[in-house]
């Protein structure tokens, strides 16, 4: 995968598809690199989220749908840290 680097607000959230995906064995991205940590995805048993990659939800149109692609993360990966947490 290759990763380019953008700059963002320091208030951007990631636009989260889904964050409960569970990875079996069989699943083709078990035991991919996890772009964020060094652990794979699936082999702890974390759940695994999607992270669209695109256009800005505020920039999309009103209706209809287009077609877009995700990263997948552990899902703690995805998230930053709260700041009641640290």
């Amino acid at each position: 995968m290759i990763m380019i680097p953008v700059r963002l607000p320091a208030t951007f959230e990631p636009y989260i598809v889904r964050d409960d995906c569970t990875l079996s064995a069989d699943h083709p991205l078990y035991g991919s690199p996890c772009p964020v940590c060094p652990t794979p995805l699936g082999t702890d048993g974390k759940p695994v989220a999607l992270v669209a990659v695109g256009i800005d939800p505020d920039d999309r149109k009103p209706v209809g749908w287009m077609t877009g692609a995700a990263v997948a993360v552990h899902t703690a990966c995805a998230r930053r840290p709260r700041p009641d947490s640290q």
